[in-house]
């Protein structure tokens, strides 16, 4: 099985892992890492590397979730995992991507095709609604 972390600024990961939780129940190989002010960018780097390892132990491979491309937790995730083949990254997380990510990383062994069809749900996950009027 593939672990997973999710990260971002201040309460983005823990508030994304418990929503997830309500959704899909009991969560393993998940954790949340938040980037709260204070944090430094040092403490953030040693936190990742924290989880990473301790999922590691237990894992196939890890998948980190980001809140926002270019940001902090994304430029310390992928400092992280650059020149790993057992830790992808991904940023814009949403909702959608992390309920498919927890289904189908017990199935799909491959980390960058998981990786690949996880940012796929999450394009695909963004919906602009248009309400139509009476009349239009």
């Amino acid at each position: 099985m593939v672990g997973m972390i999710i990260t971002g600024h201040a309460h983005f990961g823990t508030g994304m892992k418990s929503a997830l939780t309500l959704l899909a129940g009991e969560l393993n190989a998940i954790e949340a890492i938040d980037f709260e002010e204070g944090c430094t960018k040092t403490l953030l780097e040693a936190k990742i590397d924290e989880k990473c390892t301790k999922l590691l132990e237990v894992c196939d491979g890890v998948v980190i979730f980001c809140d926002l491309l270019g940001g902090t937790p994304f430029q310390c995730a992928a400092l992280y995992a650059r020149g790993r083949e057992d830790v992808k990254v991904l940023a814009g997380t949403n909702l959608g991507m992390l309920s498919e990510a927890n289904l189908t990383r017990q199935f799909i062994a491959d980390l960058d095709e998981l990786a690949k069809s996880i940012e796929t749900i999450g394009k695909d996950s963004v919906l602009y609604f248009q309400s139509k009027t009476e009349g239009n």
